[in-house]
């Protein structure tokens, strides 16, 4: 036996043949050329024009992801232009025919042989001929008064761009009323607590839409001081009547102080046929119960009523107890607006 030679091995099989790595990497260069064809298709669909329409559809919908885009206004005015063709070959069939039906009077009058003949149209065949004619003429018409405007295209373009604008006013509109009405829950939350609200406020501001935003005036004059509750105007209310006791005093009123002349005048019950109090006393004792009973609304009102020197420390106490009424009163209309627009989201 040659020494070159290699002895078998025990079991007297070959040994196994051993496989490259060729295979493997054919599949994984036409796995590398899928994706990039599939990624440079949206660049290589407009410089594919020559090849059929089906293939280029097939390729299409098969390296498109995600649903399909929304029609553009030019594709929307090519397909209206191509529902605008069959009537433009009926428009043109119509005018073959009417060139014909004007042409066949003049034939007759220049072959009277025919008219000696005694050749009849059909009745019927006439009047279908006419009713087909009118309705010709009708469509004709209508093409010709959009043809003859030479901004028609333009109008129709400018129409869809105001409709496609006025439904995405609408859309955002919606989408923006629960953030105002978020926004609108913080500003009361810091007016009901009487601290400065700026943040708060140019919030509001940037989310309320152009005819709401005038509705926050009566909080822009707050937002930087905050607004006095009613719990603060309440208490305070009692120094104000104080103050307006004080400068009520008429000049002649002798030696008697004061507190003793209100002790006196309290001590003495008068019973009135109007059952109201009359004076400044009247007047401050009336707005001390209704402030009592939370009537902030009502107190206002009735303190408006006072007249005199004592109107001087009646005055702060009612211009803020006003801008307190302003401002609860535009927190709730807005809130009840917002709160309409965001319960028609579903609708």
């Amino acid at each position: 036996m040659d020494i070159n030679e290699k002895a078998p091995g025990p079991s007297g099989r070959r040994p196994a043949r051993r496989r490259d790595g060729g295979g493997q990497v054919l599949v994984l260069y036409l796995a590398i050329a899928v994706v990039v064809a599939v990624l440079a298709w949206p660049w290589l669909a407009p410089r594919l024009g020559s090849f059929p329409g089906s293939l280029l559809s097939w390729i299409g919908d098969g390296g498109s992801v995600g649903a399909p885009r929304p029609a553009t206004l030019d594709e929307r005015m090519d397909m209206v232009e191509a529902a605008l063709a069959p009537l433009a070959m009926r428009i043109a069939e119509a005018d073959r025919r009417l060139a014909m039906l004007e042409a066949n009077p003049r034939t007759a009058g220049e072959d009277p042989r025919k008219e000696a003949a005694g050749v009849s149209a059909d009745p019927e065949q006439m009047s279908w001929m006419a009713a087909e004619i009118a309705t010709l003429k009708g469509d004709l018409e209508i093409v010709r008064k959009l043809a003859a405007d030479e901004g028609g295209a333009t109008k129709l373009s400018g129409a869809v761009e105001k409709a496609e604008a006025a439904f995405r006013r609408i859309a955002e509109r919606r989408d923006r009323a629960p953030l105002f009405l978020a926004a609108l829950g913080q500003l009361r939350e810091a007016v009901d607590r009487g601290s400065p609200y700026p943040a708060q406020m140019k919030a509001a501001m940037i989310l309320a839409e152009k005819g709401t935003a005038d509705k926050l005036a009566p909080l822009v004059m707050g937002s930087a001081t905050g607004i006095v509750t009613r719990v603060g105007l309440a208490e305070s209310f009692r120094v104000t009547a104080a103050a307006a006791r004080k400068l009520d005093v008429p000049a002649d009123s002798g030696w008697v102080p004061p507190n003793i002349r209100r002790w006196l005048g309290g001590a003495v019950l008068i019973r009135r046929t109007e059952g109201g109090e009359e004076g400044l006393d009247g007047i401050l004792n009336s707005t001390s119960r209704l402030l009592a009973g939370g009537d902030l609304a009502g107190a206002a009102a009735l303190l408006r009523r006072a007249e005199g020197p004592s109107l001087a420390a009646i005055q702060p106490w009612l211009e803020a107890a006003e801008l307190r009424l302003s401002a609860d009163a535009a927190l709730s209309e807005l809130s009840a607006m917002a709160m309409t627009v965001a319960s028609s989201r579903d609708e």
